[in-house]
């Protein structure tokens, strides 16, 4: 039975600054106000664990049941877990035999490490962001945590703390890679449990972005390209993208072998595993294209990646620098403010509308993949319209040099003639 004698915490700041007297002593014990048996151990190294005394039903003795170290495990989880051992004793059930029954179960850690080698890298294109989730946001607060015993309310405390430091979109997507996680893993067969994250509300309501850049913020953009607020390399990307409108992750992850050159229509096929839809996407590559892809193969000849890191030629720029770039050049005033590189897709796709290239030739550049419904464009339809989207993006090339042109004729939009 603990003793009484202990000192009383209440606080989580209590709790992270309780010490172990030197006197000798090689643990202190702490007991927890408004939570009966719950004691914090603290080592004189300052190594902090929970404790539960509980009486077991089949032998009416007292006996202490680990339930974690701090801070893994908060006072608000530890004191959750008291209460449901504490109801466990008054059903009679023994939760040394559920602990014991239960040996198999894995950590939360464990169990992500295992989503992402079994679901995540097999099947998604994103399995990198999801394992960054995973290391950044969940394994800090409960890695060490036995996954079936995993709470909503622990969830809760976890998404609000995202929310609450300014990150209310990541909150929502740390949601939705948790429903997921525990829905695999049920489903698997790897937990027996109800999932904890269902019911639970995503953090923030989420507005379609609708930003497009007008023919002034264009050409602003474009010669700011040229300036010092940004990397060669990130510049040609950017470039490229406003051109192709294709996906920024698309353009840094491009490699030497997804290109064909020396054709009358020169071409970047982005392949099926890079792909959101799934499927090749070929891109033609009118002049300006060509030109900057062509400086970036001789910017990094040794390297497989068209847009090497000029920290590394064995990797690729991340797909983060351009967009870091891009607000990096906004608060210097370089750039128009409250874009992304993602909205210059949105542009390059409405002012096609404009220019009147046809909606089926826009989604295919763009690599939309026909709905499944569409039987025709699925099944029957095996045209690549590469010359036709070639005609397109080149009518396309020639309207934005007119743009960024207007003021200054001499220029070649970055690109030398």
């Amino acid at each position: 039975m603990p003793k009484r004698s202990q000192a009383l915490i209440s606080t989580d700041r209590e709790v992270a600054t309780a010490k172990c007297p030197a006197e000798g002593r090689v643990v202190a014990e702490y007991r927890i106000a408004g939570t009966p048996n719950l004691v914090l151990r603290v080592t004189a190294s300052g190594y902090r664990s929970w404790t539960y005394w509980l009486k077991r039903p089949k032998t009416g003795r007292w006996q202490k049941y680990p339930l974690g170290p701090y801070p893994a495990l908060t006072l608000a989880r530890a004191r959750d877990e008291a209460v449901r051992l504490r109801r466990d004793v008054i059903e009679g059930t023994d939760p040394f035999d559920t602990r014991s029954a239960g040996q198999d179960v894995l950590t939360l850690q464990a169990l992500g490490d295992t989503f992402i080698k079994r679901y995540a890298r097999p099947q998604k294109r994103s399995w990198a962001e999801d394992e960054r989730k995973l290391k950044r946001d969940i394994y800090p607060a409960m890695g060490n945590v036995r996954s079936d015993l995993v709470t909503k309310p622990d969830l809760v405390r976890l998404l609000d703390a995202i929310h609450d430091r300014g990150a209310p979109v990541h909150a929502n997507r740390t949601l939705s890679l948790i429903r997921k996680l525990f829905n695999w893993a049920i489903a698997e067969g790897y937990l027996q449990v109800l999932n904890p994250a269902a019911g639970i509300a995503m953090r923030a309501k989420e507005n379609a972005r609708r930003r497009v850049l007008s023919e002034d913020e264009m050409r602003i953009f474009w010669h700011a390209l040229d300036g010092p607020g940004f990397e060669d390399v990130t510049a040609d990307a950017l470039r490229l993208q406003l051109l192709l409108g294709a996906r920024i992750r698309e353009i840094t992850g491009m490699v030497r072998d997804e290109l064909a050159l020396n054709q009358a229509v020169p071409l970047w096929t982005l392949p099926a595993a890079r792909a959101k839809g799934g499927r090749d996407v070929p891109r033609p590559l009118p002049r300006l294209a060509l030109e900057i892809v062509r400086r970036r193969l001789v910017a990094a000849p040794d390297s497989r990646f068209v847009f090497a890191s000029p920290f590394s030629s064995s990797q690729p720029i991340i797909p983060q620098a351009p967009t870091r770039a891009v607000k990096r050049a906004a608060d210097r005033g370089l750039v128009p403010v409250g874009f992304t590189p993602h909205d210059l897709r949105r542009t390059a796709r409405t002012l096609w509308a404009k220019l009147g290239i046809e909606p089926m030739l826009a989604k295919k550049i763009l690599g939309h993949a026909p709905p499944k419904s569409d039987v025709d464009a699925t099944v029957y339809d095996l045209h690549d319209y590469v010359a036709e989207m070639h005609r397109a993006l080149a009518t396309w090339e020639r309207h934005l040099e007119r743009i960024t042109t207007a003021v200054e004729n001499r220029s070649r939009l970055g690109v030398a003639a």
